[in-house]
């Protein structure tokens, strides 16, 4: 477990510490798989998209790293974000309707 966000400047960025763990330990798989375990792990009352949209946004910012393989975790990641905020809306119309 490690912060994921902050907020500085009134601007949504990594944590400081995060930021620092996946510009050192980027190259790693491991590193990048706990990484995605740990933005997979929470609890949530009530629609999620605006936490998975949090999520989508943080990601969208390695889409460019200077690490190849945090580029291309960014990148799938960032689909995979995508389609999830995308069935949450679809499960929150659900809700809404019965």
């Amino acid at each position: 477990m490690m912060p994921l966000d902050a907020t500085i400047e009134g601007r949504l960025v990594w944590h400081p510490f995060s930021r620092q763990i996946i510009n050192t330990f980027g190259n790693q798989e491991a590193v990048l798989n706990e990484l995605s375990a740990n933005m997979g792990t929470y609890g949530s009352v009530g629609s999620r998209v605006g936490y998975l949209e949090m999520l989508r946004d943080l990601v969208a910012q390695l889409k460019d790293h200077p690490i190849k393989e945090v580029k291309e975790w960014a990148r799938k990641y960032f689909s995979y974000m995508e389609k999830q905020i995308k069935l949450e809306e679809i499960s929150d119309e659900e809700e809404n309707i019965t």
